[in-house]
Parts: structure tokens; sequence; C-alpha cells
């Protein structure tokens, strides 16, 4: 399933989607050293092809990874950080835990954003309009969901290219029928 795009042999979108899901079921079996050393190496690759759609996706989620660290750090039983704090302070394992999460999640972030720098729109909604072919055998439309996620990715490319959508709006607006 390859696709023959400006001379170079590229993956069908599916192909490349499905990498992305089974890099993230991966990440989810490694520990600690081989998860450092398989994400460090993919988060360098991110890096050298969409570094910022990377940064992107990690500013915007930002406070998701504060949180999960805490959680991580104040919820896990263990041996605490300060033993003087007792029982308000954040243990040892629930740090190395939400470490090894952070790490789990920054590197499919990078998976991801390699993903959205690879695939135009079109083919992204293809391959997960190709990948949603089951739901018809439960009953659901996979035309709608296409639809919806079409609509997600429409709005997150707005705001991807630096311009609010009411902004757009109201300069479409502002412009009038003749559109000037």
């Amino acid at each position: 399933m390859l696709n023959r795009t400006s001379g170079f042999l590229f993956p069908h979108p599916v192909v490349l989607i499905l990498l992305w899901i089974y890099l993230i079921v991966a990440m989810q079996s490694l520990q600690s050293i081989g998860l450092l050393f398989a994400g460090f190496s993919l988060l360098s690759v991110a890096f050298a092809l969409s570094v910022s759609r990377l940064n992107t996706l990690l500013r915007r989620t930002r406070w998701i990874m504060l949180s999960l660290l805490l959680i991580y750090a104040y919820a896990t039983p263990g041996e605490a950080v300060w033993v003087s704090l007792a029982q308000f302070s954040p243990t040892h394992e629930g740090l190395i835990n939400g470490i090894l999460q952070l790490c789990r999640l920054t590197f499919s972030l990078a998976g991801l954003a390699m993903l959205l720098n690879l695939l135009p729109r079109q083919q992204l909604n293809g391959g997960l309009f190709v990948l949603t072919y089951p739901l018809r055998y439960v009953g659901q439309s996979r035309e709608r969901l296409a639809a919806r996620l079409a609509a997600n990715l429409a709005v997150c490319r707005i705001r991807y290219m630096g311009c609010h959508w009411q902004l757009a709006h109201q300069n479409r607006t502002d412009a009038g029928p003749s559109g000037g």
C-alpha cells in the first residue's frame, strides 16, 4: 500500500495512522531505559521533521502534563520525598511513575506531530474514514464521525495557523458578500 507522491514511494495514510497507534501501544509496554532510548530517538526525529507543530502540541498540553505529574506524585503510595511534611509530601515512586507517563505522553505527541506533518488534511481524513469502516457493523455512521473529525481538525488547523476563529469569521463578515 504505497502511494507515489512527487517521485517518492509513500505509505498509504491508513498505514501511517496504524503505525502511530502501534507506537502509542508499544510505548506503554516499555520501561525506563528502553522507553527513554526509543522515545528520545523519536523525539529527535520529530524535532528534525516538525519542530513547530511539536512545540504547539507540547504547549497546548502543558497543563495536562503538570496535572498528570502532580496526581502521580501525590496519589501514588511510597516513600515521601520530604519526610518532615509526611502525608503532604510527594512520593519518590509517584514522581518516577509520573515522569515516565510524561515521557510516554511527550513521545506520543512527537509521533502525532510527525503524522500531522506528513499527511495533508485530506489524506488524514481519508485514512480515518477507512479505519472507521467497521463502525457500520455496530450501527454507527462513519460518515458522521468523519464529518465531526474533519470539523475538529479544521478548527485545530485555524488555531494552529495563528488565527482565532472568531476573528476569521468577523473578517469574513466585515468584507461583505463581494469579498473585498
